[in-house]
């Protein structure tokens, strides 16, 4: 659960990053996670439950709530774009450099 005493667990980070996410890009999304969904439907298809993909699917459709991106939000987040591609432009040769060891100190 995220409440003001949980913020640090992982459950509530993974939570408040997906509930920023249609923000953040600007377009509408759900909670689901589809891909767990589907995996099961192609599972229950395999072992015989249901004789196609449609039929397991119309069964197993899970409940979805669309998140809908906050407009102030995504106006926030367009800005914060800016400066980060800002930030990768400076740093991509640093990092680049570390990467390469060019930076690092010769072993002893």
């Amino acid at each position: 659960m995220c409440d003001g005493q949980t913020t640090r667990s992982a459950s509530c980070h993974s939570a408040r990053i997906w509930l920023s996410c249609p923000s953040a890009i600007g377009i509408e999304t759900s909670e689901a996670n589809l891909t767990l969904y589907g995996n099961a439907v192609a599972a229950a298809v395999g072992l015989g439950r249901w004789p196609g993909l449609a039929e397991a699917a119309a069964a197993l459709a899970p409940p979805v709530r669309e998140i809908r991106p906050d407009p102030a939000r995504s106006a926030q987040y367009r800005r914060l774009l800016v400066q980060y591609r800002q930030a990768v432009d400076v740093l991509a040769p640093i990092l680049h450099d570390l990467a390469d060891g060019i930076l690092a100190e010769p072993p002893a």
